[in-house]
């Protein structure tokens, strides 16, 4: 009895131990019940960045140069300088002014500005003022004008164009009272660069070349406006600008 109950012993331990080590020897990737399932490794490759196009580069580096101003829809600006004017040096028929008058002269200039802004193009009127030794010179335009931001650096140029009109000076000299009227128009082109201090505030300076067409009628039976007169001159000015911009 006592080798039987070893035999019996014997033949449970070894039912025992076989699925134990069947177990132990399963090809990888078996489980009892199934299979085993796929570990994060063995999925596919985790995609890679895109690198930036060179479109992308290059708005990235805009970005970064950007002054961060945001954008502008009004502006205002003034403007001090100095203006030569040569009235009729280009043609004139008969004496636009009397022969006493200098036609050919450099004044003090000041100016004023104000208009609207639609990203680049600015459209608005200027007013300028100079004055000469013998006269002054006003006129009224209509400036377009073309903004190019480069930081804090905008150079522009601009065309316009208007009325323009001869006044007397102090001394009066153009003729007795306000009998005299020469007056014209002027196209001008000019260009310039803004400086901004702060996102409103701009400093700078501009130059421009116009051109001056005056006329008067004839004024009296005798002297020198007895006759009617037009010409054609030029203006050449630079100035010192500042403005506000919202």
């Amino acid at each position: 009895m006592k080798q039987l109950s070893r035999i019996a012993a014997v033949a449970a331990l070894t039912m025992m131990t076989v699925p134990a080590g069947a177990q132990a020897t399963a090809p990888p990737g078996m489980q009892a019940g199934g299979l085993v399932p796929p570990s994060s490794q063995s999925g596919p490759p985790a995609p890679q960045p895109l690198q930036p196009t060179a479109t992308q580069k290059r708005l990235e580096q805009a970005d970064s140069e950007d002054s961060g101003r945001g954008l502008e829809f009004v502006y205002f600006g003034v403007e001090g300088g100095f203006q030569h004017a040569a009235l009729q040096n280009i043609h004139k028929s008969g004496d636009l002014v009397a022969g006493s008058v200098r036609t050919n002269d450099v004044g003090a200039l000041l100016g004023a500005t104000i208009g609207v802004r639609l990203l680049f193009l600015t459209i608005g009127p200027r007013f300028r003022f100079a004055h000469f030794h013998d006269w002054d010179l006003w006129s009224l335009n209509l400036d377009a004008g073309w903004r190019i931001p480069l930081g804090n650096f905008e150079p522009y140029g601009m065309l316009s164009g208007g009325y323009s009109r001869l006044a007397n000076s102090a001394d009066g000299v153009l003729g007795s009272g306000n009998a005299v009227s020469v007056k014209g128009f002027n196209v001008r082109l000019g260009g310039g660069v803004d400086y901004f201090i702060t996102n409103v505030l701009s400093v700078g300076g501009v130059v421009t070349v116009e051109l001056l067409g005056l006329s008067r009628g004839a004024v009296g039976q005798t002297g020198a406006y007895a006759a009617d007169s037009s010409a054609l001159g030029i203006g050449l000015a630079g100035s010192a600008v500042a403005g506000l911009h919202f």
